[in-house]
């Protein structure tokens, strides 16, 4: 049982990261960043890629999954 409920989450986790991958290069995230030239916080994303600030915690939790499948990294 254990066994097929972990097949389940991970085949999930793999459609959640693939969609969050387009949903990135749709918004231009990775050429923002790069043109960027120098890590940028949040606010700094939001307002290159002109994303409205009540929509700034669906970015959060965009690059969040992005960061943890390895396409981003987090700086502090």
């Amino acid at each position: 049982m254990f066994q097929a409920q972990s097949h389940l989450y991970n085949h999930t986790f793999n459609f959640i990261s693939s969609m969050s991958l387009k949903c990135a290069v749709q918004l231009r995230i990775p050429d923002v960043v790069h043109e960027h030239r120098r890590p940028m916080t949040l606010l700094e994303l939001a307002s290159a890629l002109r994303i409205h600030p009540s929509k700034s915690a669906c970015l959060y939790r965009l690059m969040r999954v992005l960061v943890h499948s390895g396409i981003f990294a987090e700086t502090l």
